[in-house]
């Protein structure tokens, strides 16, 4: 389904499984630093 956008936190736990943001932008391919929005839709 991927990241929505909203609570997109609490959609990146759910697609992940990582608690921390930063892991969790890892697993999506994101270079850090970068803005949690950049995570909806992946």
């Amino acid at each position: 389904m991927g990241i929505t956008s909203g609570w997109v936190g609490s959609s990146a736990k759910s697609e992940t499984g990582e608690q921390w943001m930063g892991a969790a932008g890892t697993k999506l391919g994101l270079d850090k630093p970068f803005m949690m929005s950049q995570m909806v839709g992946r």
